[in-house]
């Protein structure tokens, strides 16, 4: 087995390992509570379909009709929440099998992808890069289809890298076909990402330009150049390709769209949020303000040495080396600049651009490399330790020391979780930190006590149940009015807390969790319900 492998392989199996252990820790968000709710359902359907194909199909398509997206992710997690609870990890932990699965993927195809680019220290470093972070260990460990997507994105740019570099044209060929369908799975995951294809479009038609401006000063005259203009006057596999499966993988995960395929237009934009009310903080801003300070850091030198290595390149005429700095720049641009000009689909915390993260991550591992053999050329894994060290150490302590309430964490510049809330920022993705609260509930609360939820999914809540994490005899009330107590999850508009503070006759918290002196859930009582 080769260096690379065995690098891809730990980091793969250290992952998952790491992952499975740490998924019972985190609440459930209500972004993870509907893809497993429509998970259940769709491996159900599934499951029944060779039996019963006709009801299977209808209901597979109401089941699409009232998600409003393609069922591939919410498939994939389905039944990796039965094989887990089979496997006696528990109603939390086995539902996100899934997740565990992927994080150890997305870990081995950061390392492998490193490898080419910045040798076994980059391998080592790209996937660190990534998790070390509060807010991908917390999106990472959630059975939702983001982190999936962010694995397809990067294995779509992979296998058109490895096409731009096949020496051969059935290489080439091969390698376009696997681009074209990872970008498909990647699309009938989140319909966004299909804008890997627009990416590899973008490069193709950047070649183009390229070719024409050298063609116009004349310089296209050695047999490398001949070959690369007959190679960019075709479309590349990759992009035909995509331009078919694309398609073809939305309508064959997106039943509800069989009947009427021609009006799946508006279905795709409204799947992703779009032509909904902007959120109250643009995407991209929000990913960039909830990464440690050092991680940005890391992530803009990444990019200042891909651009610099471009120019350079150019300049040099070496066709090769720019292509790919082309490609990888576009990789882990083009998802912020969507999310930047309000084309990003309107989803909780730093989901809507997570898929620029793994090729930033990429260029990142490789500046970092390239910094330490500059700075001290004899001594290049010393040095590359020491940087290392300096700079993930942020963001694997911060991770640390908000697990499992990363999803609520943000970076130094803009002040931590205070900062945030300070200028009115979503303090949470989805009243994830509901859990924080139970074990108080199940000591302290009277007993039958009516408890109503504001901000927690049902699904959660019925899970929560199933673990033994929340009192049997706790009953649900449909309106605060009629409840004893009241948790509610702080996010977004705060009408329903104040409601709460008029029915319960109290504005003091009975019990809470608060995060940097932020509260993310408090719970509110009407005298004699607190024990």
């Amino acid at each position: 087995m080769s260096l690379r492998a065995r690098i891809a392989l730990g980091w793969g199996l250290a992952s998952f390992a790491a992952a499975l252990a740490l998924t019972g820790a985190p609440g459930i968000p209500a972004a993870e509570a509907a893809t497993l709710a429509a998970g259940v359902e769709t491996a159900g359907w599934l499951v029944r379909a060779p039996a019963e194909p006709v009801a299977s199909l209808r209901g597979l398509a109401e089941l699409s009709r009232v998600t409003g997206r393609p069922l591939l992710a919410e498939a994939l997690h389905g039944f990796a929440d039965a094989g887990g609870e089979r496997a006696g990890l528990g109603p939390i932990r086995g539902l996100r099998l899934g997740a565990a699965l992927l994080a150890g993927l997305l870990s081995a195809a950061l390392a492998a992808g490193a490898f080419p680019l910045g040798g076994a220290a980059a391998a080592l470093l790209a996937p660190a890069l990534f998790w070390f972070t509060p807010r991908t260990l917390g999106l990472g460990l959630l059975a939702t289809p983001d982190l999936l997507g962010a694995l397809l994105w990067l294995l779509a740019m992979q296998e058109f890298a490895r096409a731009l570099q096949a020496p051969t044209r059935l290489a080439r060929t091969r390698a376009g076909l696997v681009c074209g369908v990872t970008c498909a799975a990647a699309a009938a995951v989140r319909p966004d990402l299909g804008s890997a294809w627009l990416v590899l479009v973008a490069h193709w038609g950047l070649g183009r330009f390229h070719l024409r401006w050298l063609a116009r000063g004349g310089t296209i005259d050695t047999a490398a150049d001949v070959e690369w203009a007959v190679r960019l006057r075709r479309v590349p596999t990759a992009i035909a390709a995509g331009l078919v499966l694309i398609p073809a993988g939305l309508l064959a995960c997106w039943p509800s769209q069989w009947s009427a395929p021609l009006r799946g237009g508006a279905a795709l934009l409204a799947s992703v949020g779009w032509g909904q009310p902007a959120p109250p903080v643009n995407a991209a801003v929000l990913l960039l303000a909830a990464l440690p300070a050092p991680t940005l850091a890391l992530f803009a030198l990444g990019v200042g040495h891909a651009a610099l290595r471009l120019v350079v390149s150019l300049r040099r005429r070496e066709g090769a080396v720019s292509r790919l700095e082309v490609l990888w720049l576009l990789a882990g641009t083009v998802p912020l600049l969507l999310a930047a000009v309000g084309l990003a689909p309107r989803l909780p915390g730093i989901a809507p651009a997570i898929q620029a993260l793994p090729p930033l991550a990429l260029l990142a591992a490789r500046a970092l490399v390239a910094l330490a053999t500059l700075a001290w050329p004899a001594r290049r894994l010393a040095m590359v330790s020491l940087l290392a060290l300096f700079l993930l150490y942020p963001g694997l302590r911060a991770a640390a020391v908000t697990f499992p309430h990363g999803a609520s964490a943000w970076g130094e510049p803009l002040g931590g979780a205070a900062g945030a809330a300070w200028r009115g920022w979503p303090r949470a993705d989805g009243g994830e930190a509901t859990r924080a609260v139970l074990a108080d509930l199940s000591l302290h609360a009277a007993p039958d006590a009516r408890i109503r939820w504001i901000g927690a999914a049902r699904f959660a809540l019925d899970r929560y149940r199933r673990a033994g994490l929340l009192r049997a005899d706790l009953v649900e009330a449909s309106t605060v009015e009629e409840a004893d107590l009241a948790v509610v999850a702080r996010q977004g508009s705060r009408e329903e807390e104040y409601d709460a503070w008029s029915a319960l006759g109290s504005t003091r918290a009975v019990s809470g969790f608060y995060l940097d002196e932020v509260a993310l859930v408090q719970v509110y009582a009407r005298p004699g319900a607190w024990r």
